[in-house]
């Protein structure tokens, strides 16, 4: 009897065995090959040269014209989201984004180096942690997903905030050093075709440099003529 009431209870649930946790899978680790990151750079480098292939009017246009360039740079961008990632959304939506990463862009590019160092820091940052946390659920491992979205979100806004007042800032720059010749449009979409010389401080610290390499040797055939003469 008491071997059946045992039997009865174990049915019923009374006893449960153990369960273990989240087993973690064995996710087969690979990375990109190098062949194809050689590739990949070889094409970047190559593709420079091919705008002498397109027709002389469209070069002019390319070259003269800012808003062409501007639309070709914004359509590039699309290009590239929608072939880097597999985007499931209302198309309005991914031209609105895109237009957005192009003005932060745009923004970017009048902006202090001291404020694009630390932007491109953190998206290096932030892209490291997205690669890792896809390898993690991939994994099986318990991974806090919803912490990593908050620290990609803070992320996300120390990027836009820096971008922001780095072109306010490289503005009232420009703005002051110009004074009444300052322009906007030209500021935001013009074309630099050359830079001006560095400032005096940049000049100094260059001369202060060790002279090495080519340097080294000019200066030595400038002495060796200064004593023949």
């Amino acid at each position: 009897m008491t071997s059946d009431r045992n039997d009865e209870h174990r049915r019923e649930g009374g006893h449960q065995p153990a369960t273990a946790g989240p087993a973690t899978k064995a996710v087969p680790v690979t990375t990109f090959p190098i062949t194809t990151a050689l590739s990949g750079l070889f094409l970047w480098i190559i593709f420079g040269y091919l705008t002498v292939l397109l027709n002389c009017d469209l070069q002019r246009v390319l070259k003269h014209n800012p808003i062409a360039l501007h639309l070709a740079g914004i359509v590039a961008f699309y290009f590239l989201f929608t072939v880097l990632d597999a985007n499931v959304a209302p198309i309005w939506l991914i031209w609105l984004k895109t237009i957005g990463v192009y003005a932060l862009f745009v923004m970017m590019t009048k902006s202090k180096w001291y404020f694009v160092l630390p932007v491109m820091l953190l998206i290096l940052a932030d892209q490291c942690m997205r690669q890792q946390v896809a390898y993690e659920v991939q994994a099986g491992t318990n991974v806090n997903q919803a912490l990593f979205t908050k620290i990609s979100t803070c992320i996300l806004v120390v990027i836009v905030v820096l971008i922001v007042v780095g072109c306010l800032h490289y503005t009232t720059l420009q703005a002051i050093e110009y004074g009444p010749e300052f322009s906007w449009y030209e500021f935001f979409f013009g074309i630099n075709t050359s830079c001006k010389p560095a400032a005096p401080e940049y000049e100094a610290l260059r001369a202060s440099k060790p002279v090495v390499g080519g340097r080294a040797r000019r200066a030595r055939a400038g002495a060796r003529r200064g004593r023949s003469r």
